[in-house]
């Protein structure tokens, strides 16, 4: 199923019936052994009913930037991901399999 996904601020945001899914933007910092500190940019795949104003994180989290050489254990299929499309994508098949849609 392909959700329509629009942005509300910074964040994706795609509404299925009574529910609301966004992928949360933010930053966290990646300590490198031998190397600087360097910023990355994250997505949270988080869900709340229609009614309510706190959202829920699924506890996925994605990972941007392209780090080829590097894998993430923290990060979505291990992996840092260079395109917000493909991560929308991966988000859908992720809500698919836990019967969200």
């Amino acid at each position: 199923m392909n959700l329509y996904w629009e942005y509300a601020g910074n964040d994706p945001v795609a509404k299925v019936g009574n529910l609301v899914f966004r992928l949360h933007q933010s930053y966290t910092i990646l300590k490198r052994r031998g190397y600087n500190d360097e910023e990355c940019l994250v997505y949270q795949l988080q869900v709340r009913k229609k009614e309510n104003i706190s959202f829920k994180d699924l506890g996925y989290v994605f990972y941007m930037g392209s780090f080829v050489s590097r894998s993430n254990e923290k990060s979505v299929d291990f992996h840092y991901w260079d395109d917000i499309s493909e991560v929308v994508n991966k988000a859908e098949e992720i809500l698919e399999v836990l019967d969200f849609i």
